[in-house]
């Protein structure tokens, strides 16, 4: 068994005296792990995933036709539930400003969401239907997920699914939702 030492006396180097198909090897399936965890990352989402949805919709924001621009958490929650087709509840929000909402449409199924603005972005209640629940357990704990810029904070109430979406920090996120949590929700 050569050693560095005896590589080293015979003027050949450590890395010389390994054979050069073991490097070429090594680089292969450094290469291939690489990619194939690429590829696991970038993979689609299951349809049950609700990020890319609920993103596309917050990116809509006040803008359509079924609009309606209010402050007023009551009427719009009123508006909402008249288009959605089942009880909605709009929190009213200490640290942002309510200034509309709309019936979004995630994966299919009209879904009532409300607008405010918070340190100058707009952050997107969306208060879902039964259907769209999916798998989120039942626990009622906020669970937090990015998603490029934008961060998604999600819970379970009254059986139903709520959810914020917003370009603002998870810490400031969590602090709303579990203020809207605080608000005694409408059965579905």
């Amino acid at each position: 068994m050569l050693t560095a030492l005896d590589t080293a006396d015979r003027g050949v180097t450590p890395l010389a005296a390994t054979s050069q198909l073991g490097w070429h090897a090594a680089g292969w399936l450094t290469f291939a792990a690489t990619v194939a965890l690429m590829l696991a990352v970038a993979a689609p989402r299951e349809s049950t995933d609700l990020s890319s949805p609920l993103i596309r919709s917050a990116r809509v924001g006040m803008t359509g036709a079924d609009v309606l621009s209010s402050s007023d958490p009551a009427e719009l929650g009123s508006w909402l539930e008249a288009r959605a087709g089942y009880a909605v509840e709009v929190p009213a929000i200490s640290s942002a400003l309510l200034i509309g909402g709309r019936v979004a449409d995630l994966n299919g199924v009209p879904t009532a969401s409300a607008t405010y603005v918070i340190a100058g972005n707009h952050l997107t209640y969306f208060d879902l239907p039964n259907e769209l629940r999916g798998a989120l357990p039942a626990d009622e704990q906020v669970r937090t997920m990015s998603h490029g810029e934008f961060n998604i904070a999600m819970w379970t109430a009254a059986e139903s699914v709520r959810a914020l979406v917003a370009r603002i920090g998870s810490r400031e996120l969590v602090a709303v939702a579990q203020e809207c949590r605080r608000v005694e929700p409408k059965p579905h």
